[in-house]
């Protein structure tokens, strides 16, 4: 999933460039984890927009 967000401006500010930092891919996709668990636990949808089998963005919101 992180992937799919690898060469967005905020998560290259926040998470550093994945061709120039090695550690950038790894604090990303905790980051994601992150926000995944917490969905799961808290409840909230989860939705994915995509395009041509290529995840383009993602929202996650309260169920109801």
């Amino acid at each position: 999933m992180s992937l799919a967000f690898a060469r967005d401006p905020l998560f290259l500010y926040a998470f550093g460039d994945p061709e120039l930092d090695r550690k950038s891919r790894s604090r990303a996709a905790a980051f994601v984890s992150l926000m995944f668990d917490k969905s799961f636990l808290l409840n909230e949808e989860i939705w994915g927009y995509f395009e041509n089998e290529i995840l383009l963005g993602t929202f996650s919101g309260s169920c109801g």
